[in-house]
């Protein structure tokens, strides 16, 4: 089964010029996210925030992987940009299952409780989506707890107002799947003072 995992392209000016210039980073939290999906299946990270075109990248991946299912992440100056993309694969295939987790998710899940998301993730993802996918190949139903929630659910208010879930031992997150993303795109620029005042550029 195909999975199609994405991170979308900053919305805010200030994040935008930092990764012009300055920093950008692997997207961490997908390699995670991916590191639990079963060796059986095929992962894929798709990082619109490296694409100058991204959207006409999204279409272009969406068409070409034709996923099973598709999860974003996003901070909040993203939710707009993660419930446009996820509108997009409903359009294209309503039968794709849409999942949204990350640090908004998490903290306002209700925000992301429209009819192109299926699934909303709160807390640590990677494990929390390995049981997704373990659960949609079995037939069996795809919400559970206060941790993967169904806008359709009648108790989805008193769900996504308890706290966020605990994070699992350490021990049981999946490691992060570095190797799905070209890791020479990523840069980190970090200026210091050292000893002799010069200032130093140090590339990650």
């Amino acid at each position: 089964m195909r999975i199609l995992l994405v991170k979308p392209h900053p919305q805010l000016l200030i994040a935008k010029r930092l990764q012009e210039g300055f920093l950008h980073l692997e997207p961490l939290e997908l390699e995670i996210v991916a590191g639990g999906v079963p060796d059986e299946d095929e992962a894929s990270i798709c990082d619109l925030g490296i694409e100058e075109k991204p959207l006409e990248i999204f279409h272009d991946r969406l068409h070409k992987i034709n996923p099973r299912i598709i999860g974003f992440t996003g901070y909040s100056s993203q939710s707009a940009m993660v419930k446009k993309l996820a509108r997009l694969v409903k359009e294209q295939n309503p039968s794709i299952v849409t999942v949204a987790g990350g640090v908004h998710a998490t903290i306002m899940p209700a925000d992301y409780a429209e009819g192109s998301i299926d699934i909303i993730v709160r807390g640590e993802g990677g494990t929390t989506f390995r049981e997704i996918v373990n659960r949609y190949k079995q037939g069996l139903p795809l919400h559970f707890g206060n941790v993967s929630l169904s806008p359709d659910d009648p108790e989805f208010r008193e769900k996504s107002e308890m706290p966020p879930p605990e994070f699992p031992p350490v021990q049981d997150m999946p490691r992060p799947r570095r190797d799905l993303v070209q890791r020479s795109r990523y840069f980190c620029v970090w200026t210091s003072a050292p000893a002799d005042n010069r200032r130093q550029h140090l590339f990650c």
